[in-house]
């Protein structure tokens, strides 16, 4: 099936979708709502400019969505863009029932908005023991399919296929390869293959989820900030991110939310750039001068000024070198320090430093040295 049958699947036979977004309460919300159209730029939906949904969508420009009907279901995540009162006419004219629910001019309290870009995914389980999934998209290129590959090291001992509850994979070959218009994405081959050189590939958050995921978790751990809404634009939730991790004390988190930091951290440092010394020139034997964000240097050490308790800045977003460190290294630091100096039992002389690694920086290593005393913290 192409891209077209799945949408025209998805308008014209199951028609009824529960969508996803982000209500006031920053907890996801869902109504359900009617694919109406569907052409080559998208698919097509209405609300009118009254509801709380309306100002979801213009102020999140993002949903996810899915509908089932016969054990055969659509999934799509992807980005929204408002047209107005194009197609409105139209849409009435091919979903009758809309002209009894706004008759007349009343239609004019509605606009239209089209889903523009996303990813789909439709999964069929008619038959439970022949299940088929496909992936496709909506106005960007095709991606490899997410799902379970078996990479280079396989020694076709076929205990994959033995725990594999769709029999999908192909042992006749080596490296065994999985079906995965097939794959339940159930994991258990992962977890059985000795040389664990299966791995699942676009099953994992993206930047946006990841960065959502830590806020929730910071924020679960804060009783006075259950009620704190998560602003919808991203901006806005890195500095609420970077805040939490600011005044959050020293103590140790669960394995879940370190891995989702690791790669979040790890991506952004990335967007921004790493600077590698050895591609700079030095302006005499050892001695480099470099002005940039010292948490992008990759280099044997980087050096932080920090006060005598040595745990870094407490201050939401503050500007100084030490909050920087201490955010884009990830919340381990924090703890490592103070760990360091619960050995050391009391407060670091000026002058003096602490040496850690440098976490989820790119350096090595992280030189944090007294320049003051403690501040409140």
């Amino acid at each position: 099936m192409t891209k077209q049958d799945y949408l025209k699947l998805l308008v014209e036979s199951i028609h009824s979708t529960t969508i996803a977004t982000i209500g006031a309460d920053s907890h996801p919300q869902t109504r359900v709502i009617d694919m109406m159209l569907w052409d080559e730029q998208g698919v097509y939906f209405l609300t009118a400019k009254g509801k709380a949904f309306y100002a979801q969508l213009m102020e999140q420009g993002f949903i996810a969505l899915s509908a089932t009907k016969d054990k055969i279901s659509i999934s799509l995540r992807g980005k929204i863009r408002n047209i107005g009162s194009e197609k409105l006419d139209e849409i009435f004219e091919k979903n009758t029932y809309m002209q009894s629910i706004y008759p007349g001019d009343t239609r004019s309290a509605l606009e239209v908005f089209c889903l523009y870009e996303a990813d789909g995914e439709y999964f069929d389980i008619s038959d439970p023991a022949h299940i088929v999934r496909d992936s496709f998209t909506i106005g960007k290129a095709a991606q490899e399919a997410p799902g379970y590959y078996v990479g280079e090291g396989c020694i076709g001992c076929k205990l994959c296929y033995s725990v594999c509850p769709q029999k999908c994979i192909d042992i006749t070959k080596k490296p065994v390869v999985i079906d995965q218009h097939r794959c339940l994405h159930c994991g258990r081959c992962a977890e059985t293959c000795p040389k664990q050189v299966i791995e699942k590939e676009g099953l994992t958050m993206n930047q946006s989820e990841k960065r959502l995921f830590l806020i929730q978790s910071l924020l679960n751990e804060r009783p006075s900030c259950q009620k704190q809404i998560i602003p919808a634009d991203s901006e806005r939730q890195n500095i609420l991110l970077r805040g939490l991790m600011n005044v959050r004390r020293p103590v140790r988190i669960g394995a879940d939310f370190l891995q989702v930091q690791d790669a979040y951290l790890q991506d952004e440092t990335a967007a921004k750039g790493i600077t590698d010394i050895a591609d700079l020139t030095p302006i005499q034997p050892g001695l480099y001068l470099w002005q940039g964000d010292i948490t992008t240097l990759k280099c044997d050490a980087i050096v932080n000024a920090a006060n005598s308790g040595m745990t870094g800045c407490y201050i939401p977003n503050h500007r100084c070198i030490d909050n920087a460190i201490h955010t884009f290294a990830g919340v381990e630091l924090r703890l490592t320090c103070e760990q360091l100096m619960e050995q050391q039992g009391y407060p670091e002389p000026t002058g003096q430093a602490k040496i850690t690694p440098a976490l989820i920086c790119p350096a090595a290593m992280c030189c944090i040295r007294s320049v003051r005393s403690s501040a409140v913290e």
